[in-house]
């Protein structure tokens, strides 16, 4: 036999259910109101996990686009200081050289 709660006992039990808990408890003998709002809290549940993803994902490529950025700023100062030490070199040789 069906326990039937009053609608603002069950809105409350439904926020102490784990989200697992709350997808076996769709296939229960309860109303179809008490489904729906069942479902409406897995539906909310399942759209705010989407939005914390969503918000961490952008978290992390801003990051990565900063470290590339210093990554590309980091390569041409190794650049231009390896040019600063090859040039010396370079000189010195062309002017070794008799034409």
């Amino acid at each position: 036999m069906v326990k039937h709660v009053s609608q603002k006992d069950f809105e409350k039990k439904i926020f102490r259910h784990s989200s697992k808990d709350l997808v076996k408890r769709v296939g229960y003998n309860y109303t179809t109101s008490e489904t729906n709002q069942i479902k409406t809290e897995m539906s909310r549940r399942l759209i705010e996990a989407i939005e914390k993803f969503n918000k961490n994902s952008s978290e992390q490529t801003q990051k990565m686009l900063t470290l590339t950025k210093w990554i590309i700023g980091l390569t041409i100062v190794l650049g231009i200081f390896g040019i600063i030490q090859i040039a010396p070199q370079i000189t010195k040789i062309f002017s070794m050289i008799r034409w």
